[in-house]
């Protein structure tokens, strides 16, 4: 054949090669994935939980297909959002917090659940226990609540002029009570004096700013919460304006200006989803996968933000530092 008489033919075969794809494609499974935060606030953790995934046997666009969900703050979208995994006969359903898990577990009755909790799930009534679920929800425990203590502790360390030291809280929150028992018992044995500020609209967000006035003396720690996470740039800006030294659950709110952060790698948690998710899709049912606990923890410092603060960090807590922003 001439190579004019084989061009219409190659077009024909091009234009048709993602019609091949997608019907050799539409027996994969479907994971789906919701969260509450926005695409760009969670879009970079998408290769960790990718390898997860593969780690476990599932590549995405050969063994598996992957449809996310990002409602971007608005709790109300999550509801409407799993319904649309379920239309599309997702077998497993992956969530990043309490808020999405509740919706799926409502919504997604029965199916398959991989969540990503900060709170005891055994006390939410997610699971039977942490070895052996029980039911149809598996996942990774962030332990957030038990690192309020070690944030406040830390904050003091790293800001030890601080004459006042404030807990920044979400009254919605289920886990609100503990993490204020957590920072309150830290606190009361610095001998700083001591007050908690409730958040849960951007409005109050800003009044409890204002009432710091300038936060020059002020030590605040930011309680680990999905809200205060979709605002994060809120968050930074606003202890940046009132000059205020705060601490923080992820390591992107010091490389967005914040001062510290110390929380859980969620990279690492990430992966573990995808690799929780793929034991799923091959047979293994929810009640009998162990929920993983975080072990991998991580610090950073933010040391231009400590400057313009007037806050010399020790070189101790420089060398505990995972990662120091100069």
């Amino acid at each position: 054949m001439r190579r004019r008489d084989l061009l219409p033919v190659v077009a024909v075969a091009a234009m048709a090669w993602p019609q091949i794809v997608a019907s050799q494609n539409m027996d994969v499974p479907v994971v789906g994935f919701v969260t509450a935060l926005a695409e760009a606030d969670r879009l970079y953790l998408r290769p960790s939980l990718l390898k997860g995934l593969e780690e476990a046997g599932y590549v995405e666009g050969r063994d598996v297909s992957v449809e996310y969900r990002w409602a971007a703050g608005d709790f109300g979208q999550l509801p409407s959002f799993v319904q649309e995994l379920v239309d599309l006969d997702a077998k497993v359903i992956i969530t990043d917090s309490t808020p999405a898990t509740l919706a799926a577990r409502e919504t997604a009755e029965g199916m398959p659940l991989v969540f990503l909790i900060g709170s005891d799930p055994v006390k939410r009534g997610f699971v039977e226990s942490l070895n052996r679920p029980g039911g149809n929800l598996t996942g990774f425990l962030l332990v957030n609540t038990d690192l309020t203590a070690k944030r406040t502790a830390l904050l003091i360390e790293l800001f030890p002029t601080a004459k006042e030291i404030v807990l920044l809280a979400n009254p919605l929150n289920v886990a609100f009570g503990v993490h204020e028992n957590e920072f309150r018992k830290v606190a009361k044995a610095s001998g700083l004096e001591t007050r908690t500020l409730e958040a849960s609209t951007d409005a109050e967000i800003d009044a409890a700013f204002e009432s710091l006035g300038e936060g020059r003396d002020v030590a605040l720690v930011v309680q680990s919460d999905q809200f205060f996470d979709s605002r994060r740039e809120r968050l930074v800006d606003l202890a940046t304006r009132y000059g205020v030294a705060a601490i923080y659950q992820w390591r992107e709110f010091a490389q967005a200006g914040g001062l510290v952060s110390y929380g859980v790698s969620l990279p690492e948690a990430y992966r573990s989803l995808g690799e929780l998710a793929g034991e799923v899709l091959s047979g293994r049912v929810p009640a009998d996968l162990p929920v993983r606990v975080a072990t991998k923890f991580e610090m950073v410092v933010n040391l231009e933000r400590a400057q313009a603060l007037g806050i010399a960090v020790a070189p101790m807590v420089l060398l505990r530092a995972d990662e120091v922003i100069e």
